[in-house]
């Protein structure tokens, strides 16, 4: 189209692919990333265009607690929606603090990526402390924890902790070799020949 600035341009050719899932009220800040990635992606760059797109992926409910921005829009639109859905949906202090001491094992986590989920809970500014290393060794089979104990990693910085997790990692490995191994070798096996009719 004619007089068309560059700008507008690219904010039109980018637009046709830009793919965000719905919003994410319990991960606010990762859903925002991944919509800025899909914008830097596209070379958009309008605000108006970022705003349209994510007014797209909110529920209702999610819509109801930024009406007045989805209504009368500031100067900056996809700033200030921005702003207020990581205002509104991030967690509190005593919610990150919730969620870490209400973790309950590996589930189907390897140690690191565990750890990694705990640490996402812990605020930037605050360092982990040896409360959270023993917290997170709780969650480790018994096994992983006594071949741990004789590791020299004893500090509870996030370098150390990352470095135990990859230690934990290794035995957590080795341990689920070795259950493998020990159940194929339980299996029975053909009693005989088997005779096909």
């Amino acid at each position: 189209p004619t007089g068309l600035t560059p700008e507008a341009i690219s904010a039109m050719v980018g637009t046709v692919g830009v793919k965000l899932p719905e919003f994410w009220p319990d991960s606010t800040a990762l859903w925002l990333a991944r919509a800025d990635a899909q914008f830097r992606l596209k070379k958009i760059t309008s605000e108006q265009t970022k705003f349209d797109h994510v007014i797209s992926m909110l529920d209702s409910k999610t819509a109801n607690q930024v009406l007045d921005i989805l209504v009368t829009p500031p100067e900056l639109p996809y700033t200030a929606l921005k702003q207020r859905l990581t205002k509104t949906f991030a967690l509190t202090k005593g919610e990150k603090a919730s969620r870490i001491i209400d973790m309950d094992g590996l589930g189907d986590r390897t140690p690191t990526q565990c750890l990694t989920v705990m640490l996402n809970w812990v605020p930037a500014e605050e360092e982990p402390g040896f409360l959270f290393r023993e917290h997170f060794l709780r969650q480790l089979p018994a096994q992983v924890r006594t071949s741990l104990a004789q590791t020299t990693k004893t500090g509870s910085s996030r370098e150390d902790l990352e470095a135990l997790a990859e230690e934990a990692d290794r035995y957590f490995r080795s341990m689920g070799a070795r259950i493998s191994a020990i159940q194929a070798a339980a299996r029975p096996g053909p009693v005989g020949p088997v005779r096909v009719p």
